[in-house]
């Protein structure tokens, strides 16, 4: 038997102990639905954890435990789909899946060597050029990554850098640094930024401008 199943029939033991274990023993104050609570996230992590099951089942049956007890309202237990970063990796998975069904990954794999050269220099150069463009366009971190990520991956098919190979890796270091590192040095890019920026002004009555900031660090 795999290490990863042991593990997770130990992390489901202990989920299953704090579920059915009276709530009294542990400490004051804790209800059965908070021991409940517990159990379910304990589960949930270790079974993402090892992987023992496939990711979508864990999801849909942390989801269906979690109504079906009723631990918590319907609109605390799906929060999370009203955020926008959820909804910037969703959409970034189906322009991914897009590109690769459609045929595009071939042909902008094809329009960045032509531009860049066959090379893997030329390649991660045409990579780190787009993330750093895209900067001075899109004011998120994540929001770039999840648009730029599974375009890269795509391309990494088109250039015939299967999964797991050293190419592969390498463009997708490349468009991560590319996309992060660089926008330290444009003042809307990224909220590190005008964290530093706002802390300047309260501090120090340090008020840096578009320019000067992006000459002072852009270079």
């Amino acid at each position: 038997m795999k290490p990863s199943n042991w593990i997770a029939g130990l992390g489901l033991i202990l989920a299953l102990t704090l579920a059915l274990v009276p709530p009294e023993i542990y400490a004051d104050g804790l209800t059965s639905d908070t021991a409940w609570t517990g159990a379910l996230a304990l589960a949930t992590i270790v079974l993402f954890a090892t992987g023992v099951v496939p990711e979508f089942i864990t999801s849909i049956v942390f989801f269906a435990i979690a109504m079906l007890f009723a631990l918590a309202p319907a609109s605390v237990i799906f929060s999370g789909f009203q955020s926008a970063g959820f909804w910037m990796v969703f959409g970034g998975l189906v322009i991914g899946a897009g590109i690769s069904s459609t045929g595009l990954a071939e042909r902008l794999a094809y329009h960045v060597r032509i531009r860049f050269g066959s090379s893997y220099a030329g390649i991660i150069a045409g990579i780190m050029v787009v993330a750093v463009t895209m900067a001075f366009l899109m004011p998120s971190t994540l929001g770039r990554l999840m648009i730029l990520l599974p375009i890269v991956l795509a391309m990494a098919d088109g250039f015939g850098y299967r999964l797991g190979s050293n190419g592969r890796a390498g463009m997708v270091l490349g468009i991560s640094f590319g996309t992060m590192i660089p926008g330290f040095a444009i003042m809307s890019a990224t909220v590190p930024a005008m964290v530093v920026i706002g802390a300047a002004e309260t501090l120090y009555d340090i008020r840096p401008t578009y320019g000067t900031w992006l000459l002072l660090h852009f270079p």
